[in-house]
């Protein structure tokens, strides 16, 4: 209760949309853990818009959440909402079943886009490396000056910020394209002219220059400290198809005839529930290469 009581204190105050976004996933975090348990603490704030309030800002800022861990914390935490006795709930999420049902798929195709994008520059790194090694020999006797190398810092960042760039294309693409129910604009011009200026840092040492901390520019120190943190969790290695199949299944099976499941599946466009069935195949897929590989971790 206590974490959840500062963070929407902090949240009120907070300038900058990257933390916001991490506030905002520790609240996601906190729903994954216990949806009934957070919601109830929400619902009984004094203030009775404290969570349609919180849970606008969350939508909106949907678009924003690029990264892999955001967007498995969107996946969990709107199942964990989802599996949520109906009764429980206040009517402004129920009304939103349906546009968080989608986002859950559109997230996970995202998720996997970002998998196979990182399977795949793996792969490409193993197979150049013999390549490289004989690049270097001809170059250390071909090239005097030495001067092959010299854009090589900045095609590293064109193509991280190609990647970048098509990520966040496929977030909005994959956006729900009615919305979500919201009752206020969470948006201000602070954070509008925030967005702004980080849409026009088109180079690191920009972004460096610029970079904040709860709303002070941090140091040499601080910033060299923050970049060479890396952040690890469990949910990073958890099957996230998976996941979101077996809760649906325990909905079912909860409702007795699956008339929830079953409605969130009509409401969907041919396209997501292409990409519905896609999912479903992809865990069949997975669940058989799991039980062909112990299979022959036994035999031998």
């Amino acid at each position: 209760m206590k974490i959840i009581a500062l963070t929407l204190v902090k949240l009120k105050a907070v300038k900058t949309k990257t933390l916001k976004i991490r506030l905002l996933e520790v609240i996601m975090a906190c729903l994954y853990y216990d949806a009934e348990a957070t919601l109830s603490i929400l619902l009984s704030n004094p203030s009775s818009s404290v969570a349609i309030d919180l849970f606008n800002l969350l939508f909106d800022s949907l678009k924003d959440m690029a990264r892999d861990y955001s967007m498995r914390l969107v996946v969990l935490s709107f199942t964990a909402v989802l599996s949520v006795r109906p009764e429980l709930l206040p009517e402004f999420l129920g009304k939103n079943f349906h546009a968080m049902f989608q986002q859950i798929i559109r997230e996970l195709v995202l998720i996997q886009m970002e998998a196979s994008r990182e399977r795949n520059d793996f792969e490409s790194a193993n197979d150049d490396e013999d390549e490289d090694e004989d690049d270097f020999d001809e170059d250390d006797d071909g090239n005097e000056n030495g001067n092959d190398n010299n854009n090589d810092n900045a095609e590293d960042f064109d193509d991280r910020d190609r990647k970048q760039a098509a990520r966040n294309r496929a977030k909005k693409l994959y956006l729900p394209e009615g919305g979500y129910d919201e009752d206020e604009d969470c948006l201000n011009a602070e954070d509008e002219a925030y967005r702004e200026a980080l849409e026009k840092m088109g180079k690191d040492e920009e972004f460096k220059s610029t970079k904040y901390s709860g709303g002070d520019l941090l140091s040499d120190d601080e910033e060299d400290e923050d970049e060479n943190y890396i952040f690890t969790s469990p949910i990073e290695n958890m099957n996230m198809i998976q996941y979101f199949l077996d809760a649906m299944k325990s909905i079912e099976l909860r409702d007795g005839g699956g008339a929830l499941t079953a409605s969130l599946q009509n409401g969907l466009d041919d396209q997501d529930k292409a990409r519905l069935q896609e999912l479903v195949n992809t865990a069949q897929i997975q669940q058989l290469l799991l039980t062909s590989a112990n299979a022959n971790n036994n035999s031998s």
